[in-house]
């Protein structure tokens, strides 16, 4: 129990140091270059180079509204990719699953989130990419080994499959109106 703790928290520290933390350096890049990544007055766009401690100050605040709702997306998605892991899946497709449902959630959720400072389509971008790179490199390491040896995987391609298909249409379902 330890040691599922232990790794649960390191992908947790792990995804908000990379995603959340990804967004806000990118946010505070683009400022230094002359690239205003929010508002909507004037409006994102080039303008002038500007990055003051106000403005990083700023971007750490608006950071701090992705904090809950990355607990929650990041404990779903480890718990997912642990099950998943566990049935036996191979690391490789471990990883491309990881990948691509950290990524979709972490550009919904910057997305979601990035409305209140009315974010360019730039840092949401780099956030999904970041999210994917969490999934795909990161959080596999923290999935410890799988329960059987390499042969007893292949009973279990139905319960893999289902742990696939089954997220996603549970959130369609939460997500979109009847």
């Amino acid at each position: 129990m330890y040691r599922f703790i232990r790794q649960y928290l390191m992908a947790v520290a792990t995804y908000l140091t990379v995603v959340p933390g990804g967004v806000v350096a990118t946010l505070a890049l683009a400022s230094a270059v002359g690239y205003l990544p929010y508002s909507d007055r004037p409006g994102p766009g080039w303008h002038h180079t500007s990055l003051s401690l106000a403005q990083l100050s700023y971007y750490l605040s608006w950071a701090t509204f992705l904090i809950v709702p990355s607990l929650c997306w990041v404990t779903g998605i480890f718990l997912w990719l642990k099950l998943v892991h566990l049935l036996g899946t191979p690391r490789p497709v471990t990883r491309l699953l990881g990948g691509a449902v950290a990524g979709a959630f972490s550009l919904v959720l910057i997305l979601a989130i990035g409305w209140y400072i009315s974010i360019a389509e730039l840092p949401i971008d780099v956030g999904g990419l970041l999210g994917a790179v969490w999934g795909a490199a990161l959080a596999p390491r923290y999935l410890g080994s799988p329960l059987q040896p390499p042969l007893a995987r292949l009973p279990r391609i139905g319960l893999v499959a289902l742990a696939v298909v089954i997220p996603p249409v549970a959130a369609w379902a939460l997500v979109c109106p009847r």
